[in-house]
This record gives structure tokens, sequence and C-alpha cells, in this order.
């Protein structure tokens, strides 16, 4: 069980699932891919896969609304004059619960996109390419303990709270 909700908190991040879209308002697909930075240690559930592929959809809406769909559900946040954007999403999952003698484990993840659009706005209102960092902020929950899931096979990570990052580039598909 313990595996599957941390599944979740993992595999957010790497959804591909089905994307929105809206007849007066499309998303325009992009490809995107990168490499990992992390300092969740090298091996443990919450350390994610080296390189990272998946498609988002983008959509503009108005003049500094911004939406984010990896398939995972829609994520909304702002554009700014010089085409940088953020997003970002919070969750929490229980890992173990606690009991008379410890606590319960319970960890937040907090995903935050910032990136920014390169190149001329095509005719269709939407950008060619971005550069955009996706980061995975993991920490234990307030009051919670997970020190017992740092140590041995079934480690979630080295330490909490740790950070797992993407550099990002992605493509008009």
């Amino acid at each position: 069980m313990r595996h599957a909700l941390l599944a979740a908190l993992v595999a957010a991040p790497l959804t591909t699932g089905c994307l929105a879209d809206e007849a007066d308002n499309p998303y325009a697909i992009y490809k995107a891919g990168g490499a990992v930075s992390a300092n969740c240690g090298d091996t443990g559930l919450l350390v994610g896969p080296a390189e990272m592929s998946l498609r988002v959809g983008i959509r503009l809406v108005g003049n500094t609304g911004f939406h984010w769909d990896q398939g995972d559900g829609i994520l909304m946040g702002v554009i700014d004059d010089s085409a940088s954007f953020s997003v970002s999403r919070y969750m929490r999952v229980d890992v173990r619960p606690g009991d008379d003698d410890n606590a319960a484990c319970i960890v937040e993840r907090t995903m935050i996109v910032e990136g920014s659009f390169d190149g001329l706005v095509d005719t269709d209102g939407t950008y060619r390419t971005f550069d955009a960092v996706m980061r995975n902020e993991y920490r234990p929950y307030t009051g919670s303990d997970c020190s017992d899931l740092l140590e041995g096979d079934e480690r979630i990570a080295d330490e909490l709270p740790c950070t797992v990052s993407y550099e990002l580039e992605g493509e008009r598909d």
C-alpha cells in the first residue's frame, strides 16, 4: 500500500494521460524532456528517473492566464509580459499510519514549474519552444515522523526535506 501511495507522489509529474481541449481555445501540445538533479539520494521511492519525457498541453488565457495540462489535471498560473510563466500543485500523502508509539509519516509534495517561452509567437498565438524547471519539493508534514523510512531497503529518500528537479526543454508538437 505504501508503494502505491508513494507512486502517486512521484508519478504525478510524469503523467502523460489525456490532455484537455476546448474547441474555442485549444491547447498547444508540446513535447518536453530533461535531466534530473536531486538531493533525495541515489535510491529511494521519491527519487525520480534520471531523465523525463512528457507531453504537455499549454493554453494562454486572456492577457495573463496560463494553463498547463500534462494529463493529470489542469494547473492554472500566470504568464507575464516577458513570456515567463509559473504554475504549482500541492499534494499530501499518508505514507505510514501512526500508532501509540510513533507519529504517522505524511509526506507533502509541492510541484512548481517555472519557465519562459522562446522564439516568436506563431500565427495561432502560441509559442514554438519553452525552457522550464519542474521542481518537486518533498517534506514531512508538520508533526509527522518519517525517520524510519529514510533507511533500509524500502526507504523513501536519503533525507527529508529533499528536492527533485528537471530542466525541461519543450518544443511545439
